[in-house]
This record gives C-alpha cells, structure tokens and sequence, in this order.
C-alpha cells in the first residue's frame, strides 16, 4: 500500500471518530452503569396494563409507577462519577435535579420538555387533594415517559 492510501484511511478514521463525537446522539452505555434493562422493561409492561385497565385507581398507579420508574433511570444515569460533587454525594436530591442533571442526555428539547411535562402531572396527582386525573392526561403522561425512556435507550 501506498503512503498516501494510508493518509486518506486514517484522515478518514479521524473524521468519523470527530463526526461521532460532535454529531452523533449521546447514547448511554447501560452495561457500564449498571442499569437492569429488563427490570425496566418489566415495569413498563406492567404499567401499560394499568393504563389498558382503566379506572381512576389504575391511571393514577400508572402515572405514579412511570414516573418512579424513570427516576430509577436517571439514579443510573446521573450516578457516573462525573455526577459526584466534591463530599463524593451525588448531585441531584430529587428527580427534578436529576431530571436537569440528564437534560443534554436527550436526543432533542422537546423530549426533555414532554417528560417534565409529566413529572409535574404526577406531583399534581400526588400532592393535590382534589386533582381529578383525566384519562386522556394519563395516557399522555405514561406516553412521555415511553418516549423519554426509549430516547435514553432503555425500552
């Protein structure tokens, strides 16, 4: 091989490897972190049973177990060693920090965005005396979590 044929194979490595890194969607390397996919997997499925079961009782369960199941993903994911302030304690309190910690995590704002969404209706649900969680609203939460959790790469 020439000399030049090697120059343009390894620019071409180079510009690839640079590509990746500036373009490419931040994936998360769930075996590095630990992260139990099919637990997560396993929960989604019994959550989307809640939801095709209807009832008040079920919406809200569905809507309280997403929203539980998602922070369990962001423990993982804002667990890494760069997450460890200085007292080697994990930044993030609560899933609203954690939640903020992960925001360039997600392949687009939107996505973000629709997972807050659902959060806040869950801390309606949850700490409203007289919220009535509508049918429709439930569904949209439990579909933003879905779409968060598979931007992240877990379902």
């Amino acid at each position: 091989m020439s000399l030049s044929f090697l120059a343009v194979i390894l620019a071409l490595g180079i510009a690839l490897v640079l590509y990746y890194l500036t373009h490419a969607r931040k994936g998360i390397d769930w075996l590095r972190t630990g992260l139990d996919r099919n637990k997560v997997k396993g929960k989604w499925t019994e959550i989307e049973k809640l939801i095709s079961d209807g009832g008040t009782s079920n919406l809200r369960t569905a809507v309280i177990e997403a929203d539980k199941l998602f922070d369990y993903v962001l423990k993982w994911l804002v667990g890494s060693k760069s997450h460890w302030d200085k007292k080697k304690k994990m930044r993030g309190e609560t899933m609203g920090e954690r939640l903020k910690i992960a925001q360039k995590r997600f392949s687009r704002y939107d996505i973000y965005q629709d997972v807050w969404e659902a959060h806040k209706l869950r801390n309606r649900v949850v700490h409203e005396v007289d919220n009535e969680l509508l049918h429709h609203d439930a569904k949209k939460a439990i579909d933003y979590f879905r779409r968060g959790l598979r931007d992240l790469g877990v379902l």
